[in-house]
């Protein structure tokens, strides 16, 4: 009943943190968003260090409960498995070498600031790429589905919203993720966690847990029941032997097992046969903890913008403005300082309301999102990028500090403006401006008294509000140009 009890209760604390996780990328909500700085690759980059000795802390005591309940990468996996099937399973081989050198890897690309490669190995990262670019998505239009429905009936229990598209690098990179893990659940089980260096880290203290899943020979009968439902092949009945350091404490192989010869619970037993290079490893991630130590939090300055509404009408899509510097946004200081701190997890791109954040090949770094304004503007008002930020890459404002802050420059090309090309009256990014910074000043030599717009570069926030409402076709006559480094206005 014991065993039995804690399979359950790890079950039902995975499903929170999935549903939890879910939401914060599919229907942004702002509260279920703040747990993604409960995750261990955010925190190492945005310092949540309370955190990562907690989580140090409870893999000592407990193991690796962190990859069996909190990790959603870990929880996904379990999810596909039962997708496609239960598969007998078979011991897999340690790999000692490959496992420490992806968390070599990873530490180095931590500490050198190349966050490309340190974000695709992250777990959460990963599944952020898989929700914001593939499943937020297709909820938007369950939503609007369920909308049309309502308004059909004369209900208005659901509210129309409109489908946000990551970008089709983050689209590309998340199904990418997605078909791998589905092939590598279906051939050979949760083995991702293996390599993970995020489990790699955790493993070795989990390898000499006060409580762990321990495998009595005695009791053994043979039956390897244990081996057939093992997520991550850990166990090898034929050597008598169980892997403490790749066990992710799923409590299945006690829950099978008819003679209780694996049972999760206190021991001062010495370790594994295949523990026995734990020394070297713990020396091994020694080595590294300089380095990571070394890593400072990204500290932000302040910005934000009084409230405009939103125009009634949105304008048909134009092409996508090229940009030379890419527009990074408020909150993250500049394009540096952003591509050294943003591990692209997509989590900003789900929260952002107005859908300018979208992640392109222009962006500050690779799967690194930039400001786009095609559907929308950044609204002075808002700030849940740097709400939601959980790596430090997006500080988090108040309004009145983000209208204190220059994030891009907007400059006009008088040739495609419509009052040049049409000879018709526009006033629209005039007005539509929630700063002031765009004048209007008579066309020389225009016999109608035609106005052309003229860009205070004092009082520009780079928000973007022009560039949406610009009637131009097929590229706006007023743009935004990104700034390397953010300024104080």
């Amino acid at each position: 009943m014991k065993k039995r009890s804690l399979s359950w209760s790890r079950r039902l604390i995975a499903g929170v943190v999935f549903g939890l996780f879910f939401l914060a990328f599919a229907l942004p909500i702002m509260p279920a968003s703040h747990i993604a700085r409960w995750q261990i690759g955010p925190a190492l980059l945005g310092g949540g260090f309370v955190f990562l000795g907690a989580a140090a802390l409870a893999t000592l005591c407990l193991g690796r409960v962190y990859c069996a309940a909190f990790c959603p990468l870990g929880i996904t996996q379990d999810l596909l498995g039962r997708v496609f099937g239960k598969k007998r399973r078979r011991p897999l081989p340690n790999h000692l070498w490959a496992r420490v050198a992806v968390l070599g890897v990873f530490a180095i690309a931590l500490a050198g600031g190349f966050l490309f490669i340190y974000g695709l190995l992250d777990p959460y990262s990963a599944f952020g790429r898989i929700c914001a670019a593939i499943f937020a998505p297709i909820t938007q239009w369950l939503n609007n589905l369920l909308a049309a429905g309502a308004e059909a009936a004369g209900s208005s229990a659901f509210a129309r919203q409109e489908i946000h598209f990551a970008g089709w690098p983050a689209l590309l990179a998340g199904l990418a993720t997605l078909v791998a893990l589905a092939f590598l659940v279906w051939k050979l089980g949760r083995v991702w966690c293996n390599y993970c260096p995020v489990g790699t880290a955790l493993g070795l203290l989990g390898s000499r847990a006060l409580f762990r899943i321990q495998l009595d020979p005695e009791k053994c009968v043979g039956c390897r029941r244990c081996e057939r439902v093992c997520k991550t092949g850990c166990i090898d009945i034929g050597n008598g032997s169980l892997d403490s350091s790749r066990c992710v404490a799923c409590q299945n192989c006690a829950e099978i097992c008819p003679t209780e010869a694996l049972a999760y619970g206190k021991t001062f037993m010495k370790p594994n046969p295949e523990n026995r290079n734990v020394s070297s490893r713990r020396a091994f991630l020694a080595a590294l903890a300089p380095a990571l130590l070394a890593l400072r939090p990204g500290s932000a300055k302040a910005a934000a913008n009084q409230e405009i509404n939103r125009p009634d009408v949105m304008p048909q899509r134009r092409e996508t403005t090229s940009r030379a510097i890419p527009i990074t946004p408020p909150g993250s200081l500049g394009v540096g300082h952003f591509a050294g701190h943003c591990i692209g997890c997509q989590l900003c791109v789900a929260a952002c309301p107005s859908n300018t954040l979208s992640t392109s090949l222009s962006g500050a770094g690779i799967l690194q999102p930039a400001l786009s304004y095609e559907f929308g503007y950044c609204r002075p008002n808002c700030v849940k990028c740097g709400e939601v930020c959980p790596a430090g890459a997006i500080a988090p404002l108040t309004p009145g500090q983000k209208a204190r802050i220059r994030f891009g420059l907007a400059s006009v090309d008088f040739q495609r403006c419509i009052v040049n090309v049409d000879q018709v009256a526009c006033t629209a990014c005039q007005r539509i401006c929630p700063n002031g910074a765009i004048s209007l000043v008579e066309v020389a030599d225009s016999a109608q008294g035609l106005k052309r717009p003229v860009v205070d570069s004092a009082k520009c926030t780079g928000c973007g509000a022009c560039e949406y409402i610009c009637a131009a076709r097929p590229l706006a006559a007023i743009t935004v140009s990104g700034l390397e480094a953010h300024e104080q206005i």
